[in-house]
């Protein structure tokens, strides 16, 4: 939206996060470092289900007999995950404070939890830092303060600075 946005010449409105793309489209010059990693979110928040729960996926619309299996349902939207995608790495941190670490470049499986692996303390600390502060750069920022405080953003919806 907000490269639809700059497209047309209008402001991004209030409370959208995302980022114009408009400079990388056009071959203008962008703050590589506002691209440098992406960010996802997962989950309704809650307990994670697990097979020892007795929540029947047909009562609970997740699995229609005559139609199909519906993703969006319980056992996958529960509880929170956090993601950060950089380079070649992932990290990933549920709700419980459980993280996964992963070279996609070496195991685009997913298959090898690198997390507690010692010789990486240093690449999984940087991305827990990146991972934090998406976090706080996404927070919705609505409503805006009301009286003396004006609140300043980027025309862009960068966190950067501009080149």
């Amino acid at each position: 939206m907000p490269t639809l946005c700059e497209a047309l010449g209008v402001e991004i409105p209030p409370g959208v996060q995302g980022r114009s793309l408009w400079p990388l489209l056009t071959g203008q010059e962008y703050p590589e470092a506002e691209f440098s990693s992406a960010y996802a979110e997962h989950g309704f928040g809650g307990l994670n289900y697990t097979a020892d729960d007795d929540l029947d996926p047909v009562e609970e619309g997740a699995l229609n007999p005559e139609f199909s299996f519906d993703c969006l349902n319980s056992w996958t939207q529960s509880g929170t995950m956090r993601m950060i995608r950089r380079d070649d790495w992932k990290l990933v941190f549920n709700m419980e404070g459980k993280g996964e670490l992963y070279n996609l470049k070496e195991d685009p499986a997913e298959l090898n939890n690198l997390f507690n692996d010692p010789g990486l303390f240093a690449i999984r600390q940087s991305l827990v830092e990146d991972l934090l502060t998406w976090i706080l750069r996404i927070q919705d920022p609505l409503p805006y303060p009301r009286r003396r405080y004006v609140f300043k953003k980027d025309r862009r919806n960068y966190w950067t600075p501009y080149c």
